[in-house]
């Protein structure tokens, strides 16, 4: 299916083309269409943060894939089997990323990685995937490098995705 034509998340036979995923399309009324990924799909399109603190309001259920699916070896310690949605931010030198992810009704998880693209466990600094459906997760991490550091927040789940609110900051 192309941009724009009417498609089916559930069905194997109303799949968009290459490049294009389901999304809601926005009137309410339930109906879906094939559109471009939103950003923040994948770490080469993430959504830009900047300055020294915020909150960010999503839900990763609606158009996100699951990109990155950490095991119980990662930097977690559970598995991140739901979709993901990547932020970007410059650590400077000295200076510590704090996040909260706050998920409402599902299990999230919340992650540092360090490079774009994603290819293995070692390129995640920090993670967190304590908390159970609905509870927040926290991570923290100092840029100890000596120069500016940029790197990828990343909002998961253990298996499923939903709204949530992030907030961070850089001390």
């Amino acid at each position: 299916l192309n941009e724009g034509d009417a498609c089916d998340p559930a069905s194997d036979t109303a799949t968009c083309a290459d490049g294009l995923v389901c999304l809601d399309d926005g009137t309410g009324n339930g109906d879906d269409v094939c559109s471009p990924p939103p950003v923040g799909d994948a770490c080469e399109n993430p959504i830009q943060l900047s300055g020294t603190g915020g909150t960010e309001t999503g839900d990763d259920a609606n158009g996100f894939n699951d990109d990155i699916d950490l095991d119980a070896d990662g930097c977690t310690h559970f598995s991140s089997g739901g979709p993901d949605v990547f932020y970007a931010i410059t650590i400077p030198a000295g200076e510590t990323l704090s996040a909260t992810l706050q998920p409402t009704g599902f299990d999230a998880a919340l992650y540092i990685i360090d490079a774009c693209p994603f290819s293995s466990a070692g390129q995640c600094v920090a993670g967190a995937d304590i908390g159970f459906s609905g509870e927040p997760e926290n991570v923290t991490f100092a840029n100890a490098t000596g120069d500016d550091l940029p790197v990828f927040l990343v909002a998961d789940g253990f298996l499923s995705g939903g709204p949530y609110t992030l907030t961070w900051a850089v001390q």
